[in-house]
C-alpha cells in the first residue's frame, strides 16, 4: 500500500485542510480579503458542504484501513472467495445433519408402535426397498436387474417420498454446489461430504441414482466424484447390482 493510501496520511490531510480553512475564515486570507460581512457569511455557509465532503473522505480512510487489514491478513480476492465457498459448504452440511436428525419413522409390530429416528431410518428404508425388490423379482423373474430396481424403487418412492423428498433434494444440491463452483479441487470437497454420510445413506443414494428420480442429474455426479468408494457391498440388495455402475463410481482403489 502506497504512503498516500495509509490511514494516517488520509486523516492527517483532512486535519490540515480543516485547519487552513478555519484560519482563512478567521483572518480573511486569499479570496476573502476585502469582502463585506454578507459575503463572508455566504462563504462561511460553504463550511457545511465542505464538512460533508470531509466526512466522505474520513469514510474513505476507514475503507482503506479495512483493506489494509485484509492485506495484513494475507487475504487475496481468490482466498476470500475460497473462504466464502467453504463457509457456505459447511453451513449446508450443518443443515443436512439437521435434516437427518429430524427424520422419524413409525411402524406397528405386535400391536406396539415403534419409532425410528435419525440415521437409523436409513436402515429401515433400505430394508423396505429390499422387500419391494424381492417382491417384484418373484412376481416377474424375467426382468433384468435394472428393470427390477426401477420398478421396486418407484413403488418405494411413492410410499416414502414425504420422508425422503427433502433429504434427496438437499444432498443433490450440495453436490451441485460443489460441481458448479470454479474450484480445482472439487473431489476434495465431495470427499468431505461423502464422509458425513452413513453407509446406509450411501446405499440408498446408490439405488436412487439408478432410478428415474436420480439417473439423469445425480448419477453423473455420483460417478464423477466416486461417491460409492468404500461402500460396503453387502448393503446392496444383490451383489450383481455393482455392475449397474461404471467402475469409476467405486473409486480407483477398487480392483
Amino acid at each position: 500500500m502506497k504512503f498516500y493510501q495509509k490511514p494516517w496520511f488520509i486523516f492527517g490531510l483532512i486535519a490540515a485542510i480543516f485547519l487552513i480553512y478555519g484560519l482563512a475564515l478567521e483572518n480573511g486570507w486569499w479570496i476573502l480579503k476585502g469582502k463585506d460581512d454578507g459575503q463572508l457569511g455566504t462563504f462561511g455557509d460553504s463550511w457545511g458542504m465542505l464538512t460533508s465532503l470531509f466526512s466522505a473522505l474520513a469514510f474513505g480512510g476507514l475503507m482503506i484501513t479495512i483493506w489494509q487489514q485484509q492485506e495484513e491478513l494475507g487475504l487475496t480476492r481468490k482466498e476470500m472467495k475460497d473462504q466464502q465457498f467453504e463457509n457456505m459448504l459447511f453451513k449446508m452440511l450443518e443443515v443436512h445433519a439437521n435434516i437427518v436428525a429430524d427424520l422419524d419413522l413409525r411402524s406397528k409390530r405386535a400391536n406396539n408402535q415403534q419409532t425410528t429416528t435419525g440415521r437409523d431410518c436409513f436402515t429401515a428404508f433400505l430394508r423396505r426397498l429390499t422387500g419391494n425388490y424381492n417382491y417384484y423379482q418373484k412376481k416377474d423373474p424375467s426382468k433384468s436387474d435394472q428393470e427390477l430396481v426401477e420398478v421396486a424403487y418407484r413403488y418405494f418412492w411413492r410410499k416414502n417420498r414425504n420422508n425422503l423428498g427433502h433429504y434427496f433434494r438437499y444432498v443433490y444440491n450440495i453436490f451441485k454446489y460443489i460441481d458448479n463452483s470454479d474450484r480445482e479441487d472439487k473431489k476434495t470437497y465431495t470427499n468431505i461430504v461423502r464422509a458425513q454420510l452413513s453407509d446406509h445413506e450411501v446405499a440408498l443414494l446408490y439405488y436412487n441414482c439408478l432410478s428415474e428420480f436420480g439417473s439423469e442429474k445425480f448419477k453423473p455426479m455420483a460417478v464423477e466424484y466416486e461417491l460409492f468408494d468404500n461402500m460396503p457391498k453387502d448393503l446392496l440388495i444383490r451383489v450383481q447390482h455393482e455392475d449397474l455402475y461404471p467402475q469409476k463410481a467405486f473409486g480407483s482403489s477398487q480392483p
